[in-house]
């Protein structure tokens, strides 16, 4: 890893003043094609987000969507400033860098490769479904075949509203114009999709019966209880199965219980000889006796009570601000979270 001072404007600086005293200069043209396409990588990036916006042509027309390379993606937390959930809960974290696109002016040929390089080459990274939203619809602008993989990394709640799950409970209506999951049948270039889960460790917070109009209604206070994980997960494939069954490739990343992933590995191997299991998602979760949100019964709780427990104590000292002592208390009691991947 490089040191922290060589990096961002910093780092270019340094190296800008190394290059001027020793008068030397870099052709890069002279590089191997393999060694250029190495330095596009680390420039713009292993992972990519594009930006997508819509532009209407005219006032009150219908809007373009347009796909620009990509950026810095920070997916945010929905929770009120001075909620007390703040000083433990990840009210953001990073998950792509923004490209460096000065590399696309060097020269013509630079340009064009690092251009085709990175939107060829590289996984499309979304951890929102709403980006996600913006570049389906604006996949059509791209003059390459730039969603050959796909990498998901989305929230239970996310998750729900992606493939537009329709449960009792679940308030549907929220952002429910960014379920796009159904897009993905449409789109015939992907190679590879990763769908990634998060873990339990912030208990009922980014739970798919967590919010009412828009507000967050659990949260570890009016319903401490978790959503089983093994059934969360199980119920988002069963619901996505019929639009990404046509995908070669599919990996499950994250915390995702042993027993569910070999049966969906089992089904995904299954259906690259031809064989399509009947799931009918219409009857998942709507068994006789079935509860909302899903009660665990795994041998080790997907429930992190910890998390309940430093929940009540910052309660305890809202509006005022925790100190400095509190904060790395409650971090780390929640630092000791694993997630048991058995059932």
């Amino acid at each position: 890893m490089p040191h922290r001072d060589l990096c961002g404007q910093a780092g270019y600086d340094a190296q800008w003043r190394w290059w001027v005293r020793n008068g030397k200069t870099f052709d890069i043209m002279r590089l191997p094609s393999e060694i250029r396409e190495l330095l596009y990588f680390h420039t713009l990036g292993f992972s990519i987000t594009p930006v997508s916006k819509s532009i209407p042509p005219f006032p009150k027309a219908r809007p373009k969507w347009h796909a620009k390379l990509g950026q810095r993606q920070c997916a945010f937390a929905l929770l009120p400033r001075g909620s007390p959930e703040q000083p433990v809960s990840p009210l953001h974290k990073m998950t792509t860098d923004r490209p460096n696109l000065e590399i696309l002016r060097l020269n013509k040929q630079i340009g064009e490769e690092a251009l085709y390089m990175a939107w060829t080459r590289t996984p499309k990274y979304f951890s929102m479904p709403w980006h996600a939203y913006g570049f389906f619809r604006a996949l059509d602008t791209v003059p390459y075949t730039a969603l050959r993989v796909l990498h998901l990394d989305f929230e239970m709640k996310d998750w729900f509203i992606f493939f537009g799950v329709s449960l009792p409970g679940i308030m549907n209506t929220f952002r429910s114009e960014f379920g796009c999951g159904k897009k993905l049948k449409e789109i015939t270039q992907i190679q590879m999709l990763t769908m990634e889960f998060p873990s339990t460790k912030y208990g009922a917070l980014y739970d798919p019966w967590a919010y009412i109009d828009g507000l967050l209604s659990r949260g570890g206070a009016t319903y401490p209880q978790t959503s089983c994980q093994k059934v969360l997960v199980d119920w988002i494939l069963s619901f996505g199965f019929e639009y990404i069954k046509h995908i070669p490739r599919i990996e499950l990343k994250g915390c995702v219980k042993d027993s569910t992933r070999r049966k969906w590995e089992s089904i995904f191997d299954e259906r690259r000889e031809g064989k399509f299991p009947a799931i009918d998602a219409s009857e998942i979760g709507r068994e006789r006796g079935q509860e909302y949100p899903p009660k665990c019964s795994c041998t080790k709780s997907c429930q992190f009570d910890t998390y309940h427990e430093v929940m009540r104590q910052s309660r305890m000292l809202y509006p005022a601000e925790p100190s400095q002592a509190d904060t790395e208390r409650w971090k780390e009691m929640m630092d000791k979270y694993e997630f048991n991947f058995d059932d």
